[in-house]
C-alpha cells in the first residue's frame, strides 16, 4: 500500500533530521561525553546517537529506543529545536 510507504518514508525523514541535529550540536550529555539535543518538557531529557543509533537518556542516564515515543513526539522535538 502506499500509505505504508509514505509513512516510512516520513519516519526516515524525520531520523535523518534528528541526526542532522544531534551531530550538529554544541551539547554534550552529561552522562556520555556525547553530543546531543536536550530535550524539556519530556520523559527523557537527552536525545544522542549511540552506538550508530538514536537514544533517549534520562535523567539518571539510562538508555531508551528512539521508538518509545511516536512519530508526532519526534516531530515536536525537530520543531522546538529548529
Amino acid at each position: 500500500m502506499e500509505f505504508r510507504k509514505t509513512y516510512r518514508d516520513l519516519e526516515m525523514r524525520v531520523f535523518r533530521t534528528l541526526r542532522d541535529l544531534v551531530g550538529n550540536s554544541t551539547i554534550k550529555s552529561k552522562h556520555c561525553g556525547e553530543k546531543i539535543i536536550a530535550l524539556q518538557n519530556y520523559t527523557y531529557s537527552e536525545l544522542a546517537i549511540l552506538n550508530g543509533r538514536l537514544t533517549f537518556l534520562d535523567s539518571n542516564g539510562c538508555h531508551y529506543s528512539v521508538y518509545t515515543v511516536s512519530l508526532e513526539d519526534l516531530i515536536d522535538i525537530i520543531e522546538k529545536v529548529k
